[in-house]
């Protein structure tokens, strides 16, 4: 899990998190979560069971530490007003730049799609190369060298 870590704040130079990753059981509906006072990102267990991860286990990850590192990287004061709104059903503002930011980046960028003007950070002048980081990841990944997947 934390070379995806150290994989995903490579590709993204203006996220500064406040916290680390770890593994642990997540709130239900969410993929991963950020705690609001300390910043840390929790992801499902599953991501630190697996010696390899396949490539969707690996997208999944990489975009879920994506999303996570955001809020990390915001204010403790952004964290906290985020965690209300979430636990209201309310999605505030900087959320939404957040739900942007990442489904730009993931699904827009690159692709003729204009950056949309509430949007998290400073998007990336290019796409992420997944199929390169992804086959990044298996050759640093002892366990990814011994087997097929």
């Amino acid at each position: 899990m934390r070379s995806v870590w150290r994989q995903m704040l490579g590709s993204f130079g203006d996220l500064n998190p406040n916290g680390n990753p770890s593994c642990g059981p997540i709130p239900q509906g969410n993929k991963a979560y950020t705690n609001s006072n300390s910043g840390d990102i929790v992801v499902p267990q599953k991501f630190c069971d697996k010696a390899c991860l396949t490539k969707d286990e690996w997208n999944e990850l990489f975009w879920s530490l994506f999303h996570e590192g955001m809020h990390s990287s915001d204010s403790f004061f952004r964290r906290r007003a985020d965690g209300f709104g979430d636990m209201f059903n309310y999605t505030t503002d900087n959320h939404d730049s957040i739900y942007n930011r990442a489904a730009w980046e993931q699904f827009g960028n690159g692709k003729g799609v204009p950056p949309q003007p509430n949007m998290w950070g400073k998007p990336r002048p290019d796409k992420v190369d997944v199929d390169a980081r992804y086959r990044e990841y298996r050759q640093r990944t002892p366990k990814c060298c011994q087997s097929s997947q």
